[in-house]
């Protein structure tokens, strides 16, 4: 995953990026979600919805320790 842009401190990343970061298609996002596997999206307006980064952090940690699920 080094070759995409790092994440910022805290904020906000929409599926557009989560699924390049991944390089995964939206179902397999959606499938992930759903399975809890990956953190779940949060609705901050009424047509947008983004993914804590600090979500995709501590997903990314557990990746990495061997802790998945």
């Amino acid at each position: 995953m080094n070759y995409h842009p790092d994440l910022p401190p805290t904020g906000f990343k929409t599926r557009a990026w989560v699924k390049l970061r991944y390089a995964i298609s939206n179902s397999t996002l959606h499938q992930w979600q759903t399975d809890g596997y990956f953190p779940k999206s949060v609705k901050i307006g009424p047509r947008a919805v983004r993914f804590r980064v600090e979500d995709i952090r501590e997903f990314e940690a557990k990746l990495l320790t061997g802790q998945e699920g």
